[in-house]
């Protein structure tokens, strides 16, 4: 027989809706989160404000094991990301940098008023954040904070459109700026120059930058980077409107090539001008990239899991990722899995485990609803906070939910 665990009852949503309403949960503060407050929770939420807001502020949700929800206000962070690690979780606002759980700190540091994340992770005892920040952005540089040995903020020259980590640390990955030593002019009378992709190392500073190029591929536009390893990949790079390709780097030997993906992702640059398609999360085991797709249509969201084998280009569809959810959906892999967070209104919110190999559904943890914890109204216009990051401090119970339970011995 199937277990599952529904923590998020009609009764307790209801008080969420009608009787707390959108607010922080009195007499707690980030410096009180510490191991056990985490060991304690099945599932961090990063929110902020939309990028639009004028009075922008930021959130952070933790799921008890009891299903039901904290919150935790700061000051914003546009497109905030959540590092996770060893018992502690990391992320910032635009006014400090946090570390929750073992070794916590709560660091003030210079002001990035006009900025957003890009990304971050745990390097050594530090956690290490890059932004992009509007005045930096006019030297050609990122912002760049480390926190946990001592707190520093830099810029760092290089445009970062995704971040990696690891196993020898940070790395950000982007277009090539003036300077470069491939950098070329471009022309936007004729035909635009796509020139190459840099990949670049945060923390630590020693290893030399990687200039990527490749006839066919050359230059383009990374959205998201993955590493096993020392391995890293990043996706898509483009050549024109028409051609789809994958950036693979070895980024401590420097060796580095892009190639043309074949199959289903090449397929997807054929779809109607009205169906935008954008690649959510990818993680990499091996020689097999896992990556989540997003099809916007006129009948709304479609999600697919899909499989790239480097070692040939050829991209599949694993399974289509069913849509849940009346507010918004989010993914993110790990522990040999994809988590998808189904954002609520009306239903109790919930994490699902899914499988890589075919997608089936492995487990899910429901809990109380996540948007009238962020939000006193549902529309677009009322709405301060967005959730744009999670992570699953107990996957393991995830997972363990949708399984079968073994069946008892016969006794004599």
């Amino acid at each position: 027989m199937n277990r599952r665990l529904s923590l998020a009852v009609v009764a307790i949503g209801a008080l969420v809706i009608g009787g707390c309403g959108p607010y922080a949960d009195r007499d707690l503060t980030y410096k009180q989160v510490d191991e056990a407050f985490l060991a304690d929770t099945t599932v961090v939420i990063a929110a902020a404000s939309p990028m639009w807001s004028s009075n922008p502020k930021g959130a952070t949700l933790f799921v008890d094991r009891d299903g039901s929800v904290k919150r935790i206000d700061n000051a914003g962070m546009d497109s905030v990301h959540l590092a996770h690690e060893d018992g502690r979780v990391g992320f910032s606002d635009v006014e400090r940098d946090y570390i929750l759980g073992r070794d916590r700190i709560v660091s003030k540091r210079n002001t990035l008023d006009d900025g957003s994340q890009v990304g971050n992770g745990f390097v050594a005892d530090n956690l290490v954040s890059v932004f992009y920040d509007s005045e930096l952005a006019e030297s050609d540089s990122v912002a760049v904070t480390r926190t946990g040995g001592g707190p520093a903020f830099s810029g760092v020259r290089g445009d970062a459109s995704a971040v990696a980590q690891c196993d020898s640390g940070l790395w950000m990955v982007g277009p090539s700026v003036p300077g470069d030593a491939g950098y070329v002019e471009e022309d936007l009378e004729t035909e635009s120059q796509m020139n190459p992709v840099m990949v670049r190392p945060v923390e630590p500073k020693d290893l030399p930058p990687i200039e990527v190029k490749s006839p066919g591929l050359y230059g383009g536009t990374v959205t998201v980077a993955t590493c096993d390893g020392n391995h890293l990949v990043a996706a898509p790079v483009y050549s024109d409107g028409s051609d789809l390709g994958l950036l693979s780097v070895d980024v401590v030997s420097g060796k580095s090539t892009t190639f043309r993906v074949e199959g289903y992702l090449q397929e997807l640059l054929k779809l109607p001008e009205d169906e935008l398609w954008t690649i959510e999360a990818e993680t990499l085991k091996g020689t097999d990239l896992y990556l989540v797709t997003e099809r916007s249509t006129k009948k709304g969201q479609r999600f697919d899991l899909a499989r790239v084998d480097i070692s040939t280009g050829e991209s599949e569809k694993v399974a289509s990722i069913k849509a849940t959810t009346d507010v918004s959906t989010h993914f993110r892999f790990a522990e040999g899995v994809l988590h998808v967070l189904d954002v609520t209104w009306r239903d109790p919110s919930r994490v699902r485990a899914l499988s890589l190999e075919d997608g089936k559904e492995l487990g899910s943890l429901e809990f109380d609803w996540i948007e009238p914890k962020l939000n006193s109204r549902f529309t677009t216009e009322d709405r301060t906070l967005e959730v744009f990051d999670f992570v699953v401090l107990q996957p393991g119970l995830v997972s363990e939910l949708g399984q079968s339970e073994p069946t008892p011995e016969p006794t004599n």
